[in-house]
């Protein structure tokens, strides 16, 4: 049960950076584009 605990709060810590580096992603264009002089 514990080993079990350990992955899925892993597997929940790698869901959030997924999420944080596809918001980058999303987001890269528009900084790219505001940036731009």
């Amino acid at each position: 049960m514990r080993e079990s605990g350990k992955m899925e709060e892993r597997a929940f810590r790698w869901f959030y950076v997924y999420i944080v580096l596809a918001v980058l992603l999303l987001s890269a264009p528009y900084w790219l584009w505001w940036l731009k002089p």
